[in-house]
């Protein structure tokens, strides 16, 4: 557990720490919202690491920034719901690689 914590700690703030950069790099972005998806309960600790990560963003790139619940089927729910989003950079998956890697090993259809 503490491992995937942190695994997935490194990943949203390696994603983070690029945001500057590419803010500067296209004047369009973030037109809306931004919406990060967590695929785990709320209170636990990868919804503390997506609020941490939030506040930090919403300082950075001067854009609302929630954090959205979407738990269950070992984060395949919301892995499904982000790659239905639309592909206009409004919405992220903070989570493990357990719906991309190991699911799809598991399940016909993912």
């Amino acid at each position: 557990m503490f491992r995937r914590t942190v695994l997935a700690a490194t990943a949203v703030l390696t994603v983070a720490a690029g945001l500057p950069t590419l803010a500067q790099a296209k004047d369009a972005w973030p037109v809306k919202t931004i919406t990060l998806v967590q695929p785990y309960a709320p209170g636990g600790t990868s919804d503390m690491l997506a609020r941490i990560v939030a506040l930090e963003l919403e300082k950075r790139i001067d854009a609302a920034v929630i954090v959205e619940s979407k738990p269950g089927a070992n984060g395949n729910i919301a892995t499904a719901y982000v790659s239905r989003a639309k592909p206009d950079g409004g919405t992220f998956l903070v989570g493990s690689s357990s719906p991309v890697v190991i699911s799809p090993s598991l399940y016909k259809s993912v």
